[in-house]
């Protein structure tokens, strides 16, 4: 998938396209990130899985932030940029099979676990079922190809 595979990341064309797609249809959000220069850069993803078996339709949007962030600061960054989505759309969703995908590992080894109890804490409180790896995709693999 190349970037110009993704729509242009605005909400209302968002709500219009979840608007038109079935109750069968599910919706997934995610984020990612990495350090560029002196930089943070951030990828944003809204995967709408058409009827749950008939492809899909990707938005994206891309950000950064003008400094370099350490790595718990960053993870809690794309939660935050993922919950605004989430929360932009949650009116819209209805009934469909709704999760924000969180690129955190489970695996106490890994960098990114030292955030996963806050972070899927803070979704999950919020009221939205969450994923992390390896079943957080909209995050490590469409969020992830967006920075590339």
């Amino acid at each position: 998938m190349t970037e110009t595979k993704f729509r242009k990341l605005k909400y209302n064309n968002v709500q219009e396209t979840i608007k038109d797609s079935s109750q069968k249809s599910a919706v997934y959000i995610g984020c990612d990130s990495k350090l560029s220069g002196g930089q943070t850069l951030f990828g944003l993803v809204v995967v709408i899985h058409i009827d749950g078996h008939k492809g899909g339709i990707v938005f994206g949007n891309k950000s950064k932030i003008s400094r370099r962030m350490e790595i718990s600061e960053r993870l809690m960054k794309e939660v935050d940029i993922a919950m605004e989505c989430a929360f932009n759309l949650n009116g819209t969703v209805g009934e469909r099979l709704f999760e924000v995908h969180l690129d955190i590992n489970p695996s106490p080894e890994h960098k990114s676990n030292s955030v996963m109890k806050r972070a899927m804490s803070y979704v999950k409180a919020q009221g939205f079922d969450c994923q992390i790896k390896p079943h957080a995709w909209a995050a490590t693999t469409a969020a992830d190809y967006l920075l590339h």
